[in-house]
C-alpha cells in the first residue's frame, strides 16, 4: 500500500512563518504531501490566532488535508498546562515547545499534549530520560525529530544535536514511544517531501521503514489520538465512557 506523507509542523505568515497559506498549500502539493498541519505559535499567555488561520485555510481548494495546530512556548509549567487545557478543544494538534527540563517533564505527563517538540533544544543532554519516555508512551505524547534544526546547524552543534536525537530514538525504541519527524518549516523553502524528511532517520539509527512510519503512520495515529482526547467521553488514558446511559 502506498504511504501517505504528513508534515505536522509548518508555520505561516499568520504566525512566525514567512509565507502565505496559499504558498504553503502549493508547495505541499508539489512535494506530494497528503496532509499538513499549519501551526500557530503562542508564547506564554499570548492569545492564539486559530480563527484567523482557519478562515484563511477554507478560502483555498485542495486535496491535501489541512489541520490547524498550536505550539505552546513557555518556561512556566503552569502556563503550559493552562494553555493546553484552554486550547485543546479548538486545535487539531497541540505541540509543546521543549528544551526546558521542567516543560519537557510536564508535557509528557499530559495526555492532552500531542507532540513534545525538540526536547533536546539548547541542552547538553537529550532532554529525556527513561521515566519521561515511559510517561510519553503512557500518555500518547509523541517525541518530535525536527528537521529544521538539523538543516540549520553546523559542525559541533549539528553533531551534538544528532547525538541527542539518537539518544531519544534509543529511549523511544525501548519504551515504544511514538516518534514523529517534521520539517518545522518557517519558509516554504524549508519544507521537504516525505522521503527527504525520512532521510534524517538514517543519521539517528532509524531503519528506513521506521523513518517512513514517522511521517506517515505515526502522524495519522497522533491525529486520531487527538480526536479521541477531545471526545466528551474521554477521561484519561485507558479510561473513557462507553455509554452515557449506563452512568
Amino acid at each position: 500500500m502506498e504511504r501517505k506523507f504528513t508534515d505536522l509542523h509548518i508555520y505561516s505568515n499568520l504566525s512566525i512563518g514567512q509565507n502565505s497559506i496559499a504558498d504553503i498549500i502549493k508547495m505541499a502539493e508539489s512535494l506530494g504531501l497528503s496532509s499538513i498541519c499549519i501551526i500557530d505559535y503562542v508564547k506564554d499567555k499570548n492569545k492564539d490566532n486559530l480563527n484567523a488561520l482557519r478562515d484563511e485555510i477554507i478560502k483555498h481548494k485542495t486535496d491535501i488535508k489541512i489541520y490547524t495546530g498550536i505550539e505552546v512556548s513557555t518556561d512556566d509549567p503552569e502556563i503550559m498546562r493552562l494553555q493546553v487545557k484552554k486550547l485543546r478543544d479548538t486545535a487539531d494538534i497541540i505541540i509543546v515547545s521543549g528544551g526546558n527540563p521542567k516543560i519537557n517533564r510536564v508535557a509528557v505527563e499530559n495526555p492532552r499534549v500531542d507532540i513534545l517538540a525538540h526536547p533536546e533544544l539548547g541542552r547538553k543532554d537529550s532532554g529525556l530520560d527513561n521515566v519521561m519516555a515511559k510517561l510519553a508512551t503512557e500518555n500518547g505524547v509523541a517525541i518530535e525529530l525536527n528537521f529544521k534544526y538539523v538543516l540549520n546547524s553546523y559542525r559541533k552543534v549539528r553533531s551534538h544535536l544528532l547525538s541527542h536525537m539518537r539518544t531519544n530514538v534509543v529511549l523511544a525504541k525501548k519504551y515504544k514511544t511514538p516518534l514523529v519527524i517534521t520539517s518545522g518549516a518557517e519558509s516554504i523553502f524549508d519544507m521537504r517531501a516525505g522521503r527527504e524528511l525520512a532521510s534524517i532517520g538514517s543519521l539517528i539509527d532509524l531503519e528506513l521503514a521506521q523513518s517512513l512510519d514517522c511521517i506517515s503512520q505515526i502522524p495519522e495515529n497522533i491525529i486520531n489520538h487527538a480526536k479521541k482526547v477531545k471526545d466528551t467521553n474521554y477521561i484519561m488514558p485507558g479510561v473513557e465512557v462507553i455509554n452515557n446511559k449506563d452512568i
